[in-house]
């Protein structure tokens, strides 16, 4: 039960006052220098598209079938050859081919091949995760909290994400700012993609009207 009066505004004061606020750049930075070593960093978001946001940013490309890679599963999935991908258990790639990938998972170092769709559709990268699938779980290296201005986003999500860390000084958060900034950028270089004539007709005819 929440205590009456107790909203986001008292929660965003509580974090800033209590922990270190790292830009999305830094944040980024961070989770690249220990992509190597599994569990030592962790991004925490509220929305699995803020997860693929951070994932595309660390990893060129967003690449995920790549051996060494480490994932979180998301849906429950029967193999073909045999086997289960259990949700929110890690795997590891170990194999590639063109339509199927082969993981080990962590757990039981059990292997199971499943369709490079689900891959894609279905996993993330073990490193970033949502706050909901980590119920229940610990961390015992650094925390990054993203996601601290989103729409719908309280003060349960933020208690959950800061009681995973074993060390509070270990929690860090990312500038709400920053994030919005990036994510527009974001927005900015997708739409250039799409219609790059009518951004560049678009860009021609607002110097026309300075000049004017």
């Amino acid at each position: 039960m929440r205590t009456p009066g107790f909203g986001m505004i008292k929660v965003h004061d509580l974090v800033y006052q209590n922990f270190k606020s790292l830009t999305w750049d830094e944040a980024i930075d961070l989770l690249a220098k220990n992509d190597a070593c599994p569990g030592s960093c962790l991004a925490v978001c509220y929305y699995n598209k803020t997860c693929t946001k951070v994932g595309e940013a660390v990893i060129p490309g967003g690449e995920k079938c790549t051996v060494g890679i480490r994932l979180v599963n998301r849906e429950r999935k029967f193999c073909k050859a045999g086997g289960t991908l259990m949700v929110n258990y890690e795997y590891e790639v170990v194999e590639v081919n063109d339509q199927d990938i082969m993981l080990e998972c962590i757990c039981s170092h059990a292997l199971l091949t499943c369709s490079k769709y689900h891959v894609y559709s279905s996993m993330h990268w073990a490193w970033t995760r949502t706050c909901h699938s980590l119920q229940g779980s610990s961390v015992e290296g650094t925390l990054i909290m993203f996601d601290l201005a989103k729409r719908h986003i309280s003060p349960e999500f933020v208690y959950v994400a800061m009681t995973r860390a074993r060390d509070l000084n270990q929690i860090y958060f990312v500038d709400p700012e920053s994030q919005v900034e990036y994510e527009i950028k974001m927005q900015c270089k997708k739409r250039e993609l799409i219609c790059p004539e009518k951004e560049n007709t678009s860009r021609c005819a607002n110097k026309k009207q300075k000049r004017a």
